[in-house]
């Protein structure tokens, strides 16, 4: 005849609580259990390895607008500035801007943001130069009002650089690199320049 067992019970005990011992009845060759401990919502703490050199997550940076062309002038983006006229790059050099710049650090920019569409340029070679327009010429400045310029963008392409204190007056490349006067500078193709971000 078969084995007859006894009906299950209706009601189980409630599992152990985390952190607490489980003792087998007695004759039972199960060893005693202690639940871990309870983790509740601590966040676990990461220590890196001493020879790991890490950085805070960036944060977003300000640019100066959200076309094709404006998004590019975002601070801190190092940039070069290719004429249109000249078809080299606007640069530094010995003191005098021109457009007749390749890729190396005299005609490579820090882009620093003032507002909306609004930028400085300072020059990678040489931290203290920034593009100016002061007294109807292209120059160079030191990171004051005469280095503020408005980026406006013409073609979903180009950008140009209109003097935020001389509003009208624009940097100006000629097809030979040199600068052309600020005040006799549209936005036709000797104020227009393609950024790139490097």
């Amino acid at each position: 005849p078969g084995t007859t067992y006894p009906p299950p019970p209706s009601t189980y005990p409630p599992p152990p609580s985390q952190g607490t011992t489980y003792t087998p009845p007695p004759g039972s060759t199960t060893t005693p259990y202690t639940s871990p401990p309870s983790q509740g919502t601590t966040t676990p703490t990461y220590t890196p390895h001493p020879n790991v050199v890490t950085t805070p997550p960036q944060q977003n940076k300000a640019v100066a607008g959200n076309g094709p062309v404006l998004c590019l002038f975002a601070e801190g983006n190092r940039v070069t500035l290719q004429s249109h006229a000249s078809r080299m790059n606007l640069r530094i050099l010995n003191g005098c801007v021109e457009g007749r710049g390749g890729a190396g650090r005299h005609a490579q920019f820090i882009v620093h943001v003032h507002g909306p569409a609004m930028v400085s340029l300072q020059s990678v070679f040489n931290g203290a130069e920034y593009i100016a327009i002061r007294g109807n010429s292209t120059t160079i400045g030191w990171g004051g009002k005469f280095c503020r310029f408005y980026v406006r963008e013409f073609e979903g392409r180009y950008a140009v650089l209109e003097s935020v204190e001389s509003p009208g007056q624009r940097v100006g490349i000629l097809p030979s690199g040199d600068v052309k006067a600020p005040v006799n500078t549209g936005t036709g193709p000797h104020a227009r320049f393609i950024p790139l971000v490097l």
